[in-house]
C-alpha cells in the first residue's frame, strides 16, 4: 500500500513537472518572439552618438592596417568585437544583427539561470513554483520588451552586448553552485568557475562601472576552495579562472593594442567644469600652481571660445546648462591647446582624439 502511494505521488509530480515545463517554455518562446518583433521595427543601421568614435575608430584603424590604437580611453574588448564583426561581414548593419542576436540569446541564459536556481532549492510545492514562474516571466518580459534595451542593441556601444555577458555570467555562477555543492562534479565545477571569473573580467572591460561585480562574483569561487572535497575541485576553479584572467589580460598585447598615453578622465573633468574654470581668471592663480606649456591666458581664451559655442548647442544635460560633449568631441579645444604647447605633429596625429592636452590638466584648480 505504501509503495503504491509513493509511486502514485511520483507519477503526479512527474506529470506536474512536465506540464510546468511545457507552459513555461511556450511562454518564453512567446516573449522571445515579441522581443524579436520589437527589434525588427527598428532600423538595421547602427546608431551613433558622441562616444561611438571611441569604439569604432580603433576597429577601423585595425582593419585598415593603421594599428589597434586606443581612442578616448576606451578599453580594447568591444572595439575588437566590432573589428571581428566588420571583417567577417563587411557591413555596418551586421553590428546591429549580432547585437540583436546576443540580446535575444540573453533570454535563453536568463531562463537557464532560473532553472539552475530552482534546482538549488529543495522540493517546492506547486503553488510556490507557479509563483516563482510568474515573477520570472514578468522580469523576462520586462527585459525582452524594453524599448531602451532594444535601442542599446541598435547602437555602437558596449551596452549593446553587456546584458548578454551579464546573464551568461549569472548562469555560470549559479551553475557553479550546483556543480560544486550539490552535484559535486569536478569538471563542471572547474568549467563554470573559470567561466564565471573570465566573464566577470570581460564585463569589467566592457563597462568599468561594473567593477564591483567582479568582487561579488569572485567570492563564491573563492569560497569553493574551502570545505571537504578533493583538491582539484577546491582549487581547480581558481587556477582555471586565473588562467582566463591572464589570457584576457595579455590578449590585447598579442593583438597589438596600443594604449593612449593621455588620460581621458582629466579632459572630461575639464569639459564638465568649464564654467568653474572660466570663473577662475588667470590673475587669481597662484604662481606655484602654474603649469608648463601653454600660458594660462591662452588656455582660458580657447576654453571660453568652446564654452560659448557649447552654450548654444542642444544639451542633454540640463544640470550643466551646456553641451559638454561639444567641448570634448567637436570644438577642437584640446587639439588647439596641444598645438600651442609646441607639438604640432602630435596634435595632428590626435586630430580625432581630442584629449592630448598633456599632464597639465590634472593640476587644474
Amino acid at each position: 500500500m505504501w509503495l503504491f502511494q509513493t509511486m502514485h505521488r511520483t507519477a503526479r509530480l512527474s506529470q506536474f513537472g512536465f506540464l510546468f515545463d511545457l507552459v513555461a517554455v511556450c511562454i518564453v518562446i512567446g516573449i522571445a518572439t515579441a522581443g524579436l518583433l520589437l527589434r525588427a521595427r527598428l532600423p538595421v543601421g547602427p546608431l551613433a552618438d558622441g562616444d561611438t568614435w571611441g569604439y569604432l575608430r580603433p576597429a577601423l584603424n585595425w582593419l585598415s592596417g593603421l594599428g589597434f590604437e586606443q581612442t578616448y580611453g576606451r578599453d580594447w574588448l568591444y572595439p575588437a568585437l566590432l573589428a571581428r564583426i566588420l571583417k567577417v561581414s563587411g557591413a555596418f548593419c551586421a553590428i546591429t544583427y549580432v547585437q540583436r542576436f546576443l540580446g535575444l540569446a540573453s533570454i535563453l541564459f536568463y531562463w537557464l539561470a532560473w532553472r539552475s536556481w530552482l534546482r538549488l532549492l529543495p522540493l517546492q510545492k506547486p503553488a510556490w513554483r507557479w509563483a516563482c514562474l510568474i515573477v520570472t516571466l514578468l522580469l523576462l518580459a520586462l527585459y525582452a520588451l524594453n524599448a531602451d534595451q532594444a535601442l542599446l542593441e541598435n547602437s555602437i556601444r558596449p551596452e549593446g552586448v553587456l546584458a548578454f555577458f551579464e546573464l551568461l555570467c549569472l548562469y555560470c555562477l549559479i551553475s557553479f553552485f550546483l556543480a560544486r555543492w550539490k552535484w559535486r562534479r569536478t569538471g563542471s565545477t572547474i568549467a563554470f568557475g573559470a567561466a564565471t571569473l573570465g566573464l566577470s573580467y570581460a564585463i569589467l572591460l566592457l563597462k568599468p562601472s561594473w567593477g564591483f561585480s567582479l568582487v561579488f562574483t569572485s567570492l563564491p569561487v573563492v569560497a569553493g576552495a574551502f570545505g571537504k572535497s578533493t583538491r582539484i575541485m577546491r582549487f581547480g576553479p581558481l587556477l582555471a579562472g586565473a588562467a582566463a584572467f591572464a589570457f584576457l589580460f595579455f590578449l590585447p598585447k598579442i593583438l597589438g593594442f596600443q594604449k593612449d598615453t593621455q588620460l581621458f578622465l582629466p579632459c572630461l573633468l575639464v569639459c564638465i567644469h568649464s564654467k568653474q574654470i572660466l570663473e577662475t581668471t588667470p590673475e587669481t592663480v597662484l604662481p606655484s600652481v602654474h603649469n608648463p606649456g601653454v600660458p594660462d591666458e591662452i588656455f582660458h581664451e580657447e576654453l571660453k571660445k568652446a564654452y560659448r559655442t557649447a552654450l548654444e548647442q542642444p544639451s542633454g544635460y540640463p544640470t550643466l546648462g551646456f553641451q559638454s560633449d561639444y567641448i570634448l568631441y567637436l570644438s577642437g579645444f584640446f587639439s588647439n591647446i596641444q598645438r600651442k604647447e609646441g607639438s604640432p605633429a602630435q596634435a595632428e596625429k590626435r586630430e580625432h582624439n581630442p584629449f592630448g592636452i598633456g599632464q597639465r590638466l590634472t593640476n587644474l584648480r
